[in-house]
C-alpha cells in the first residue's frame, strides 16, 4: 500500500510539472542540484547558482518531498492510514448494497435476508446498515489523526533542514539578506510540511477507490459502467490540469507580493526607535498599509481561484453521476438490472461524488502549493556557504602555550553586494606575525579592515589568496570546528539573546549546561566586574529581553565580555569591547584581563582607544590593506607619521566635553583647540562633525540616554 501512494505521489507531482510555467527553460539532464564548492575559490559561482535557483528539476523536488513524507518516523502513520482508508473505501462500497439488500428485503415477503452466508431480520440488517454508515463516517476522522503525525513530522523535518541551512550560509548573507527575507523560508515550509495530509487522505485514496470501483462495476454493470467513471475520473483531472496555471500564477503573485509585506513589517518593528526619533510612523505605515494591500488583493486571488475552478470540477463528477443513474435507470425499465441495482449504483456514485470536492480541493491546493514547494526546495537544493572540508584536521595546540599566529601574503577581496561591480581588494599581501602569548593591538583608520582580519582568522571569510597560519598550520586545511573551539571573539556587538544573564554568560562555554554559579562569580571577579552583576536585584537571574534590550549598551557589553571569556580559549580576538563603556569601567575591566590571562593565550585586540593600544606588547598599523608599521607605543610615535595622526586626532576627540551630549553640541559649533600644546598648528577652527559611533557610544553604563542610544543603533542595523 504504502509502495502505492509512493507511485501515485511521483504520478501526481508529474502532472503538476507538466503544467507549470512552460516559459521556464529546461534542465540539463546531467544537471545537479547540490554543487560542490571549489576550497580554493572564495565564493560559489553565482552563475551556477543562478541557473539553479531559476529551474530544479522535478525529479529533485519529488524525491526530496518523498524522502520527507516517507521517512522512518513517518511509516506507522502513514501504514495506520493506509489500512484506515482501505477499510474505509470498502465502507464506501458495502453501505450501498446493504442499502439495496434492505430496499429488497423491505419490499418483499420474505423475514430474513442472507448476507455472507448470515441470515439476517429485517431488525438486524437496518442494525448493520446503521452501523455500516457510522463506521464510513468515523474511518476518515481517524485516519486523518492518524495523518496529523505525518504532518507535524514533515513540518518539523522542513522547518529543521530550513534552519540547518540558513546557519550554513556565509556571513556576507547575513549581513545583506533582511532577517525577514531569512524567515520566508521557515513560513513557507509550515505551508510544504501541508502536502502530506491533502496527498495521502483525499487525493491517493481516491485515485485508489476508483480503480477500484472501475474493475467492480465494469464486472457487474458492464464496460460501459466502469469505463465512464474511469473516462468522469481523467475529465477531472483534466480539467484540474488545464487550469492548473491560473492557480499556480496566482499564487506564485501571492508569494511575491507576500514576502514584500513580511519584509516590510519586520523591518518596520525593528526600526522602532529611528521611526520616533524622526517622527516617520505615518510615512512607514503608508510603505506598511500599501505592502499589506497588495498582499491582501493577491491573496484574495489566490484564495478565490481554486474555488472558481472548483465549480467545473463539481459539474464534473455530478454530470458524471447524472449520466450513470440514468444508464441504470435506462436497464431498469429494460429489465436488464433491478432497482435493487439502480439503489446500489445511485448510492455509490453519490457517495463517491461526495468525494470529488474534498479531492479537487486538495488537487487545486497542491497546485497552489507548488510555488510554495518550488521556493522552499529551490533554497534548500543551492549548497552550503559553509562547508567543513577538512573535519578531521584538528588544531595541534599544547596546553598551557600559547600559539603564533602568522598571517603571509594575504589578499582580500570581499564579495560585492547586491547591485555592485566587483569590489576592488581590501587586503593586498598583508603580512604579519604574532608571536606566542603576545598582546598585539591592530589600529587603523576607519574602514580599513581590521574587522575582517579577525573575521578571517575565524573562519568567516576566506582570503582570496595568502596563507593564514596558527601554529603553522594553514587554518584553510583544518575544521570551522577546531577554529571555533580555539578562538574566542569579543565582538562590539554584544549580540544577547532573550534570557537571563546567567543563559547568555554560559552559552560561550563549551558545555553551558555545566557552568556552575561560582564559575561564573570568580571569572566576574577577575575582570572586575562582580560589582555590576550584584548592581541587579535578581543577580545573574535577571532577564536582558530580546537583543539585550532591557539592558543599556555597556550593560550589554559587559555581559557579552564575560560570555566570551568564560570560553577560556587560546586565542583571544577583541574587536572594540570598551566602546559603549565609560572610561572608568574600561580601564578596570581591561586591567582585570590583563591580569588574569596566563602565558598560554595569544591575544589581538581592535581599539580607537590609542590608551588601551599602548598597553599592548606591539601595535600594528595597517593602512591602504598593508602593514604600514609595527612596534611598541613609543616607536611608531617617533617613526610612523600616520600613528601619529591617529595619536593626535585621538586626543582631540579626548578634549572634547566627557559626556556624550557635551560631545555633540561642541562639534556642531564650538571652537576645539588641538590637545597638543607644543604644537604649532594649534586653531579653533570648529570641529566638522564626524563622530565614530565607538567614540559617541563612550558613554556611562548606567545613562539612560546610553540605553536609548544603544537601542537606536540596533534598530538601524537591524533594519538595514
Amino acid at each position: 500500500m504504502i509502495r502505492m501512494l509512493q507511485l501515485i505521489n511521483q504520478f501526481f507531482w508529474t502532472i503538476i510539472f507538466l503544467v507549470r510555467d512552460e516559459t521556464a527553460p529546461p534542465a540539463a539532464p546531467d544537471q545537479e542540484v547540490l554543487i560542490e564548492i571549489d576550497a580554493d575559490q572564495n565564493e560559489a559561482q553565482p552563475e551556477v547558482l543562478q541557473r539553479i535557483a531559476d529551474d530544479i528539476p522535478l525529479s529533485h523536488i519529488v524525491s526530496g518531498l518523498s524522502k520527507i513524507i516517507f521517512s522512518k518516523e513517518n511509516l506507522p502513520g502513514i501504514g495506520m492510514g493506509a489500512v484506515l482508508t482501505g477499510l474505509s473505501t470498502g465502507m464506501n462500497f458495502i453501505t450501498p448494497w446493504l442499502f439495496g439488500e434492505t430496499i429488497n428485503l423491505l419490499a418483499s415477503d420474505d423475514e430474513t435476508a442472507e448476507i455472507a452466508g448470515i441470515d439476517l431480520s429485517r431488525q438486524a440488517l437496518i442494525g448493520l446498515l446503521i452501523a455500516a454508515y457510522t463506521l464510513a463516517q468515523l474511518l476518515p476522522n481517524l485516519r486523518d489523526q492518524a495523518m496529523n503525525l505525518v504532518t507535524a513530522n514533515t513540518t518539523k523535518r522542513i522547518l529543521k533542514t530550513g534552519t540547518e541551512h540558513l546557519l550554513k550560509k556565509s556571513l556576507d548573507y547575513h549581513v545583506n539578506t533582511s532577517f525577514g527575507d531569512q524567515l520566508f523560508l521557515m513560513q513557507k515550509g509550515f505551508a510544504v510540511g501541508s502536502v502530506a495530509t491533502p496527498l495521502l487522505t483525499q487525493v491517493a485514496p481516491t485515485l485508489v477507490e476508483i480503480a477500484i470501483a472501475c474493475n467492480l462495476l465494469s464486472s457487474r454493470y458492464g464496460f460501459a459502467m466502469g469505463g465512464g467513471l474511469f473516462a468522469m475520473l481523467v475529465s477531472y483531472i483534466a480539467y484540474g490540469a488545464l487550469t492548473a496555471k491560473p492557480i499556480i500564477d496566482a499564487r506564485t503573485e501571492g508569494l511575491t507580493a507576500g514576502n514584500e509585506a513580511f519584509s516590510n513589517f519586520t523591518s518596520a518593528i525593528a526600526r522602532y526607535k529611528t521611526i520616533r526619533d524622526f517622527g516617520q510612523f505615518e510615512y512607514t505605515m503608508r510603505g506598511v498599509d500599501e505592502a499589506l494591500s497588495r498582499m491582501t488583493e493577491a491573496n484574495i486571488v489566490g484564495m478565490n481561484k481554486p474555488l472558481q475552478i472548483g465549480l467545473g470540477q463539481y459539474a464534473i463528477s455530478r454530470a458524471g453521476m447524472l449520466l450513470a443513474t440514468l444508464y441504470v435507470g435506462h436497464g431498469v425499465v429494460t429489465k436488464e438490472y433491478s432497482v435493487q441495482d439502480f439503489v446500489v449504483v445511485a448510492g455509490y456514485l453519490n457517495s463517491l461524488a461526495n468525494l470529488f470536492p474534498a479531492f479537487g480541493q486538495a488537487v487545486n491546493q497542491l497546485f497552489a502549493d507548488w510555488p510554495d514547494l518550488k521556493f522552499v526546495f529551490k533554497e534548500l537544493s543551492k549548497p552550503d556557504e559553509l562547508v567543513e572540508l577538512h573535519p578531521d584536521t584538528h588544531l595541534v595546540l599544547l596546553e598551557g602555550i600559547a600559539p603564533t599566529i602568522e598571517f603571509e601574503n594575504v589578499t582580500f577581496i570581499h564579495a560585492p553586494k547586491p547591485g555592485e561591480s566587483d569590489n576592488s581588494p581590501l587586503f593586498e599581501n598583508l603580512s604579519f606575525t604574532i608571536q606566542p602569548g603576545q598582546k598585539v593591538a591592530l589600529v587603523s583608520e576607519s574602514g580599513a579592515g581590521k574587522t575582517t582580519i579577525f573575521n578571517m582568522l575565524y573562519g568567516y571569510y576566506k582570503p582570496a589568496s595568502g596563507i593564514i597560519r596558527i601554529n603553522g598550520q594553514n587554518i584553510a586545511e583544518v575544521s570551522l570546528k577546531s577554529l571555533e573551539q580555539n578562538i574566542s571573539l569579543l565582538g562590539q556587538t554584544p549580540n544577547l539573546f532573550k534570557g537571563t544573564i546567567r543563559e547568555n554568560i554560559c552559552f560561550g562555554a563549551a558545555n553551558p549546561d555545566e557552568v556552575d554559579d561560582e564559575t561564573i562569580w570568580a571569572l566576574a571577579r577577575a575582570c572586575n566586574l562582580e560589582a555590576f552583576l550584584l548592581s541587579f536585584k535578581n543577580k545573574l537571574d535577571t532577564q536582558v529581553g530580546e537583543d539585550g534590550k532591557s539592558l543599556s549598551g555597556g550593560q550589554q557589553q559587559k555581559v557579552a565580555i564575560l560570555r566570551g571569556l568564560i570560553k577560556r580559549s587560546p586565542i583571544r580576538l577583541l574587536d572594540e569591547i570598551t566602546a559603549s563603556l565609560d572610561s572608568q569601567s574600561a580601564t578596570q575591566i581591561l586591567s582585570g584581563i590583563d591580569q588574569m590571562t596566563d602565558e598560554g593565550i595569544t591575544s589581538l585586540m581592535i581599539t580607537h582607544k590609542l590608551t588601551e593600544a599602548k598597553t599592548a606588547d606591539a601595535i600594528i598599523v595597517i593602512h591602504e590593506g598593508r602593514v604600514a608599521a609595527q612596534g611598541s607605543h613609543d616607536e611608531l610615535l617617533a617613526t610612523c607619521p600616520l600613528y601619529q595622526q591617529l595619536w593626535r586626532s585621538y586626543h582631540q576627540q579626548e578634549s572634547l566635553p566627557s559626556c556624550s551630549t557635551g560631545r555633540l553640541l561642541t562639534a556642531l559649533g564650538g571652537p576645539v583647540q588641538a590637545a597638543d600644546e607644543s604644537s604649532d598648528e594649534m586653531t579653533s577652527e570648529p570641529l566638522i562633525l564626524s563622530i565614530s559611533e565607538n567614540q559617541y557610544n563612550e558613554r556611562d553604563a548606567n545613562d539612560e540616554d546610553s540605553e536609548l542610544s544603544d537601542f537606536e543603533g540596533k534598530s538601524m542595523r537591524l533594519g538595514h
